[in-house]
């Protein structure tokens, strides 16, 4: 199976107001969470870009608003972890390495 997750590492979107830089990422991250290999998490003190994946299995690793802060920062040290479990993953012989999720932070709003 091939995924997303194999093709697109790292995105920047620029642009003007009103060019749509916002429908143009929507549309990419709605893909990307169609792909079971995908998961779209983050930190977003806004609370407005984890709104279309409330209630999906994204939801868990997504923290919006700035009430609990130490809720982002609990999620991005899970993040953390999690890339250099995969950095020192990547290192092994492919026919060796360990394909895992990223654990939940242990706190969300």
């Amino acid at each position: 199976m091939q995924s997303w997750a194999d093709d697109v590492a790292h995105t920047i979107v620029q642009g003007v107001t009103r060019s749509g830089k916002s429908v143009w990422t929507y549309s990419l991250l709605a893909q990307l969470a169609a792909d079971p290999l995908v998961t779209i998490c983050g930190s977003d003190p806004t609370g407005l870009l984890w709104r279309p994946f409330a209630g999906t299995r994204h939801a868990a690793l997504q923290v919006s608003g700035v009430d609990d802060p130490g809720a982002h920062e609990a999620l991005l040290q899970a993040l953390v972890a999690d890339m250099d479990a995969r950095i020192a993953d990547a290192r092994r012989p492919r026919h060796r390495r360990d394909h895992h999720r990223p654990a939940a932070a242990s706190r969300r709003p």
